[in-house]
């Protein structure tokens, strides 16, 4: 997560210990709401419920972030029941990259469905570009581990893997097939490696290299990698695609 000051400077949220870790994910809470939340409801996005009563470590962190950010742009609202919420307000020109990241997906989705797959593919580029981690890095380091947030969270990997593909499907729909696309392709597997669509795709853009040995080479790396990590090995999309190379489908050649 990335906050610039009100000057477009970036602010020093620092990343190291726990209680810096609790801060940036109170911030990116308020940021992805957009508007006011009671204390109950942040104390359930922040943590998961139990016997503790969060409330004072909520309103340090509310001090903490308050110390950090622009002026006056963490407020308090009352409310007319008597309680006040806390809202991060966000001025004209104040950017959320997970806005972004899902304005350039449906950018790319409309320029596919119309037919321009190069701009399909700068914007899918695009919103990947946004995540800035790094390969073994994990993805979305400031989203709390609560379980309100999960299914946000979940979401929006769900949508991140499926721009992978999406790229990997137009890469091969203009013939770019080849080591270039094979290696995007390991690189996005470093983040997923248990998507077998993936894995699909690497295969066919080796066969169609016309390096059908390597094809075979990576449905063997994704059996280990499946049964490393769901316990059930490949799946029939997967099997399929390695019988169809095995047999040189001709279905499998690209068609301009």
């Amino acid at each position: 997560m990335i906050i610039t000051d009100d000057q477009g400077e970036r602010i020093d949220l620092k990343e190291g210990s726990r209680r810096q870790r609790r801060l940036r994910n109170l911030i990116c809470v308020l940021a992805l709401h957009g508007g006011p939340l009671s204390p109950h409801r942040l104390k359930t996005l922040l943590w998961d419920p139990d016997e503790r009563d969060y409330t004072s470590a909520l309103t340090t962190l509310v001090y903490k972030a308050r110390a950090v950010l622009p002026q006056n742009r963490l407020v308090t609202e009352a409310v007319p029941s008597g309680g006040q919420h806390y809202h991060l307000l966000r001025l004209p020109g104040d950017e959320i990259d997970v806005d972004r990241f899902h304005d350039a997906v449906d950018f790319g989705l409309q320029a596919r469905k119309a037919g321009q797959p190069q701009r399909a593919i700068e914007s899918f580029q695009d919103a990947l570009a946004l995540w800035r981690a790094q390969p073994g890095d994990p993805l979305l380091p400031d989203f709390p581990d609560a379980l309100a947030m999960r299914q946000h969270r979940e979401s929006l990997l769900a949508r991140r893997r499926a721009v992978t593909e999406q790229l990997g499907e137009v890469h091969l729909e203009l013939g770019r097939h080849g080591p270039e696309l094979a290696e995007q392709i390991r690189t996005w597997l470093m983040f997923d490696p248990d998507n077998e669509y993936l894995y699909q795709l690497l295969m066919v853009n080796w066969y169609r290299a016309g390096r059908k040995g390597q094809a075979m080479q990576a449905f063997q790396e994704a059996s280990h990698v499946l049964d490393e990590l769901i316990k059930t090995g490949p799946g029939p999309a997967l099997n399929r695609i390695r019988d169809r190379i095995r047999n040189d489908d001709p279905t499998l050649a690209w068609q301009p």
